[in-house]
């Protein structure tokens, strides 16, 4: 129990709630308490005790108060700097005089106290100098403190009237009326002071003891009194006062490359449009995994689609896979992409995609440890964080078509949008190899790509935790189900998979055993499952390659749904209806309308750029542009963020010049 409440006995009369209660007995963990009206027994715990009497809701009419001797013993124990400017300042005063009167003779004090206490106050300055008996009263408690100058701080906190005007009762109701209008309703300040004056006429009705109303300022003042944490709750409520109050503190710093990799998904605010279908597409969504200890963005995925579990394996591929497809693609690149292995531990938040089975399943197989951050704690993976602000400041605000800019000049966004989806990959790779991981970082006191080269050395040139091959990835990374084999293989989603290898499970194996399966929602045509009677994974094709060969989850999932549209008086959907819907949505998306964005997004899903690539276009866009941005321009080859040279002049006549590629999934997250 805290120092002020250790005078509660048994027998002390208190309010609880302003019902009248007295003290049972007080134990080491509990006090148990008595109703007056009711005499019904309450037990509560000691921490609850003193959190009640410290809103106020149990009053304690007769406290026992520190005398003064009693209260000087207690503040001579705290640090004479813990104290106020002022009290220190007026400590020191006390001292000069009390030190002056230490000097004196004790047989001769009486007689020239005056002239040293007047020698003090004239080198002072002072205009109200003490007396000889206060400066008597000073050096007494001086020294019976043993010579302390605590001693001779004022105490002002015991000035003035301090037993509180306010009937013990009418306190405890208006406090359980604050607290249950204020702080747990988030009500207005007058509703509380209705409350409890209702409450106050209630209780005058039934007993013969009159209690005055409480006035309305009273109740202000009562609020303002509260600590600012419970203010905050009157105001914006609990959550936002736990996050406004809350300790920001630094987690664990990793000590080498690939030990945390931090992931996270940020909307990016530019609007793109696609090539190929002339359709505007809105802002993409990327998702980024940045290894904690280099800041190197080890794989990243841009796409339409809301945070799934798809952006996250994908931009988890990308990450895992080797990066040679970058001299093949963009040869404009002059700078190899670092970054590759496999991490130790892999931090995310709290979404449905970082917890659901799949990607704890696939986290298991590549032997990733899994760190949530805690609820509410955004900071506990800050870097990535950050790193979406340099990536809007620095890519995506220097881009024609963003939404910022837009903004500022009251413009249409989706009018400037000039930018196709794989220009916007393409430009994104430049910025990301050429610009960022070449440049100076505050954190690391170096650029990115030479922390990891630097990183690598001490790992004496090679990975410390080597990657996985593209085929055993695809499988690892797949969206975890499990199956029963039956004789005709097994099902999910309306499609059916076979293999023999299913009679002979279903033949060792007890009747109803699941097995864990593995699906790539990049390509239904075959699945992997774990055949547990040689441990290993193994393939199953589809039973109806003409219709999954090159099938996305995502157009499964679609076709499925016209196809139960147009089923006629609720039939039972065949692989002849899968057949004729998938051949009818392709039709579909090629005659979209070019201004319903949101179509745009279902049919740039649909033609997942992930497996089908994207057709060029000569973009020309420089007469939209004032200036290029700095990771654009270049001289004699050499890109401009790796040079100590400022900037330089963008050529008049730049054009972006895109040729018809087709990306390979396995080695390509865009």
């Amino acid at each position: 129990m805290s120092n002020e409440l250790a005078s509660v006995k048994p027998g002390l009369p208190l309010y609880l709630d302003a019902e009248p209660m007295t003290v049972r007995s007080v134990g080491e963990e509990r006090v148990l308490l008595r109703s007056d009206t009711f005499l019904t027994p309450r037990s509560l715990s000691l921490e609850r005790f003193n959190e009640l009497h410290a809103i106020g809701r149990l009053v304690i009419p007769v406290e026992r108060e520190l005398t003064a001797a009693a209260e000087r013993a207690r503040l001579i124990t705290i640090a004479f700097a813990a104290y106020s400017s002022r009290q220190q300042s007026l400590a020191r005063k006390c001292y000069e005089y009390v030190r002056a009167y230490d000097a004196l003779p004790s047989g001769t004090r009486s007689e020239n106290a005056a002239l040293a206490l007047a020698l003090v106050a004239d080198r002072q300055d002072d205009r109200s100098p003490p007396g000889e008996r206060t400066v008597r009263r000073w050096h007494a408690t001086w020294m019976r403190h043993g010579r302390s100058l605590q001693a001779l701080v004022p105490l002002v906190q015991r000035r003035g009237r301090r037993e509180p005007r306010l009937h013990p009762v009418a306190q405890s109701l208006m406090m359980a009326a604050i607290h249950e209008h204020l702080v747990d309703g988030n009500a207005p300040i007058a509703a509380a002071y209705r409350a409890v004056n209702a409450t106050i006429a209630s209780h005058n009705e039934q007993f013969d003891e009159q209690i005055p109303e409480v006035g309305e300022m009273t109740v202000y003042r009562a609020c303002w009194g509260l600590c600012r944490y419970t203010q905050v709750v009157m105001e914006k409520g609990r959550r936002a006062a736990r996050r406004a109050f809350a300790s920001v503190t630094v987690g664990k710093r990793p000590t080498r490359m690939n030990e945390v990799w931090e992931v996270d998904h940020t909307l990016n605010d530019l609007i793109l449009f696609d090539e190929r279908l002339s359709l505007l597409l809105g802002r993409p969504w990327i998702t980024v995994i940045l290894d904690s200890y280099t800041r190197v963005v080890v794989g990243f995925y841009i796409g339409f689609e809301p945070p799934s579990y798809l952006s996250v394996m994908l931009a988890l591929r990308h990450a895992l896979s080797p990066k040679d497809y970058v001299r093949e693609l963009y040869p404009e690149i002059r700078c190899p992409y670092v970054g590759g292995g496999c991490c130790e531990r892999l931090r995310t938040d709290r979404g449905a995609e970082f917890t659901g089975e799949s990607l704890l399943d696939a986290l298991r197989s590549l032997f990733i440890d899994h760190d949530p951050c805690p609820p509410d704690q955004p900071w506990y993976k800050g870097r990535v964080e950050r790193w979406f602000g340099t990536l809007r400041s620095r890519f995506v605000q220097t881009l024609p078509g963003n939404t910022v800019d837009a903004r500022e000049r009251k413009e249409d966004p989706a009018q400037r949008a000039c930018i196709g989806y794989r220009d916007f990959v393409r430009f994104f790779h430049r910025w990301l190899i050429d610009d960022y991981h070449q440049s100076l970082h505050a954190g690391l006191n170096m650029s990115p790509a030479m922390a990891w080269n630097l990183a690598l050395a001490r790992e004496g040139g090679a990975l410390p935790r080597p990657a996985p091959g593209s085929a055993e990835l695809k499988c690892l990374t797949g969206v975890a189900i499990e199956c029963t084999p039956q004789r005709y293989g097994i099902k999910w989603k309306r499609l059916i998979w076979q293999t023999p290898r299913f009679a002979a499970i279903r033949g060792a194996l007890p009747a109803g055993t699941k097995i864990k399966v593995k699906v790539d929602p990049l390509d239904l045509g075959e699945v992997e499952f774990f055949d547990p009677l040689v441990q290993a994974w193994q393939p199953a094709p589809s039973i109806d390659p003409e219709y999954t060969r090159g099938l996305t989850l995502y157009q499964h999932r679609l076709i499925l749904e016209l196809a139960r549209k147009t089923a006629k008086d609720g039939a039972a959907v065949t692989m002849a209806d899968l057949l004729r819907c998938r051949a009818e949505m392709a039709a579909e998306v090629r005659m979209l309308d070019a201004k319903r964005i949101k179509d745009a997004k279902t049919a740039l899903r649909y033609c997942h750029p992930a497996r089908e690539g994207m057709a060029g276009l000569i973009v020309d866009f420089a007469d939209k542009m004032e200036t290029l941005p700095r990771w654009m321009a270049q001289e004699d080859g050499i890109p401009e963020a790796i040079k100590d040279a400022g900037e330089v002049d963008p050529p008049p006549a730049w054009k972006i010049v895109s040729t018809t590629v087709a990306i390979d999934p396995s080695r390509s997250a865009s």
